[in-house]
């Protein structure tokens, strides 16, 4: 998912329905993702970065009928060479 602005939309609503929502960085997300910004709060419980799945601190699937989105800012790359 591309599109990044508080106008912008790449998720359909039900889309933020997902049980878990992967995204570069979750500060960057409350700023840029129009999508899950205008779902409301209630989405942000479900908001998790991608180094905490990557490192293991955080779950991307939750069982075999979960759903889970990653939402992209087009930063993971620089977390990821950082990291490495």
């Amino acid at each position: 998912m591309g599109a990044t602005g508080l106008v912008e939309l790449s998720l359909r609503p039900t889309r933020c329905l997902a049980d878990v929502i992967v995204v570069d960085d979750v500060s960057q997300a409350r700023e840029e993702a129009g999508d899950l910004v205008m779902a409301g709060e209630t989405v942000w419980s479900r908001v998790v970065p991608l180094a905490d799945v990557v490192v293991g601190k955080a779950r991307g699937r939750l069982g075999d009928e979960s759903i889970t989105i990653f939402k992209s800012l087009g930063i993971a790359w620089r977390t990821w060479y950082l990291r490495s």
